[in-house]
């Protein structure tokens, strides 16, 4: 294993590497080096907490992030040049954007969505044919707040807001 300065690194060294690294973000980065992506996309991107901490280890691949929120957008690109990351940020919808990248992934969203299966489709159309789609839940968390019929049509309408998780995944 190259550390970022080029060195080669002992395999004591590999644990110290990634130590403070999300598994969720080390599980995406392994993945992204597998499949030789060139660029990658954090779908749901959020904060952007995931996608520069990826950036931060490997600059061989290009990393971005998409959300539905402009706000968040703007949040993670201003954050973005604070840290001196070259990540791009852009808001979902992007028709320029779809079908450009080698591996897409969704860290920990579809627990939070009352439409997992709209958010697995639209994070699709980014990725280039050939590409992967990452998919990381935690594993049979049960929802911390189970919307009520009035608050998951409020979500569906995009009029609600979600909190915690509202959805278990298991296998």
């Amino acid at each position: 294993v190259k550390g970022r300065d080029g060195t080669c690194l002992q395999e004591d060294s590999v644990a110290r590497l990634f130590q403070g690294m999300p598994p969720r973000v080390h599980y995406w980065l392994c993945n992204a080096r597998v499949a030789r992506a060139r660029v990658a996309l954090e779908y749901g991107s959020g904060h952007g907490t995931n996608v520069l901490h990826v950036a931060q280890w490997d600059s061989t691949i290009r990393w971005a992030g998409c959300d539905i929120s402009p706000d968040q957008v703007q949040m993670c690109k201003d954050q973005a040049a604070r840290v001196g990351l070259s990540v791009g940020f852009f808001s979902d919808g992007d028709e320029s954007q779809f079908q450009q990248y080698d591996s897409v992934a969704v860290l920990h969203v579809l627990e939070h969505t009352a439409y997992p299966d709209q958010v697995l489709d639209a994070a699709e159309r980014y990725v280039r044919p050939g590409g992967h789609v990452v998919v990381v839940v935690p594993f049979d968390a049960r929802p911390a707040a189970v919307p009520s019929d009035e608050e998951a049509t409020a979500l569906r309408s995009g009029k609600g807001e979600e909190r915690g998780h509202i959805n278990s995944m298991s296998m």
